[in-house]
């Protein structure tokens, strides 16, 4: 048994340790891909809402307001006094269409989009998206309470931002659906 002890202390490898080890280290690199899958994920969504929100504003901001060049409530001559400005925030010189609106709007809708069904490793079912709208309709009402933006044009916004999430969860699905079918016709 002093003879054993020894030997393992000396680098001797015993035969229970030639199967255990590799066993260890398969482990080891499972857990560890597993891990990297997951952030790989994190990574793939995190691209997609960033994509999702710079298309809400660059279509709001870099292209409709430019095109309709409506001017924002707090810069109507005819509505001067009537309109409640706070710490005489102002704005920017068009307000059609909010581009807080259709940022938040992108931005909530994808979120719950991506993650209406059960993620892993918890399985649970989300239901995250409820309180991003909620975030959604506090963020609009506080564009108009500014007197930044009228209704109009928070429901642009809102169109907006719905339609570029909706753009790029399509899209993202038609790329999903492609890789599916490519790596699921490769065993065939």
């Amino acid at each position: 048994m002093a003879l054993s002890h020894q030997r393992r202390s000396y680098g001797v490898v015993r035969p229970d340790d030639v199967v255990y080890q590799p066993i260890v280290v398969l482990d080891t690199v499972i857990r560890r891909a597993h891990w990297l899958t997951h952030l790989a994920i994190w990574v793939v969504y995190t691209l997609l809402l960033i994509a999702a929100v710079g298309l809400s504003d660059y279509v709001s901001s870099g292209i409709i307001k430019h095109l309709v060049c409506r001017p924002r409530p707090t810069h109507e001559p005819t509505l001067a006094g009537l309109v409640h400005i706070v710490h005489n925030y102002v704005g920017g010189r068009y307000g059609f269409v909010s581009s807080h609106a259709a940022n938040t709007m992108s931005l909530a809708l994808l979120f719950s989009l991506i993650w209406r069904e059960p993620q892993p490793p918890t399985n649970k079912k989300n239901n995250h998206g409820w309180w991003l709208m909620i975030f959604v309709a506090l963020n609009c009402y506080s564009r108009m309470y500014l007197g930044v933006h009228y209704p109009g044009d928070i429901i642009g916004g809102l169109i907006v931002g719905t339609l570029m999430a909706l753009a790029v969860y399509g899209s993202w699905n038609l790329v999903e659906q492609a890789h599916r079918k490519r790596v699921g016709g490769e065993g065939h």
